[in-house]
């Protein structure tokens, strides 16, 4: 048995190369985890190509621009530059303005705009599907870039499928 560090009060003395000895192994440890991520561990690699087709809702906008987006047009991500689909369709609604008379904000030229995107993108097993390294969720703000037209959307739908090879 080693030999114990003990003052005259019979008290045990702080030795500070034990201490560095904890904080050095403590280090190696974050170190390890750092370099390999423990949830790697459980993921069982399910990463693939997929189909991505979402909807993007851009609230009370003028009438006229619907003009601007059209079927076959690039859609970038506004923050990125990144190109994250492209325009399948393109519709407008009549705007509520908060009353629930849809047929008042029309009358004003506010519309809902629809706007279905189409892109090719990754699903990685509990993380999602990303086009264009852009995340695409439901529920999601998403600010784009079309020739014509910019905004922030929201996302009202989302599907995706394994693309085939």
């Amino acid at each position: 048995m080693g030999k114990r560090n003990i003052n005259e009060s019979g008290e045990t003395r702080f030795n500070i190369i034990d201490v560095l000895i904890i904080a050095a192994c403590l280090l190696l440890v974050l170190a390890a985890l750092w370099v390999f991520d423990p949830l790697e561990l459980f993921d069982d690699g399910t990463e693939f190509e997929a189909k991505v087709v979402y909807t993007l809702k851009f609230g009370e906008i003028d009438a006229d621009v619907k003009v601007n987006i059209s079927v076959g047009d690039n859609v970038f991500d506004a923050e990125t530059g990144k190109i994250i689909g492209s325009v399948v369709s393109v519709s407008a609604h009549g705007a509520s303005d908060g009353s629930g008379d849809a047929q008042k904000t029309q009358e004003n030229g506010s519309l809902n705009i629809y706007i279905e995107i189409e892109a090719d993108g990754l699903y990685a097993k509990g993380d999602g599907c990303y086009a264009g390294g852009r995340r695409i969720a439901y529920g999601e703000n998403i600010f784009i870039r079309l020739a014509g037209f910019s905004g922030e959307g929201f996302c009202t739908e989302f599907t995706w499928e394994e693309s085939k090879k």
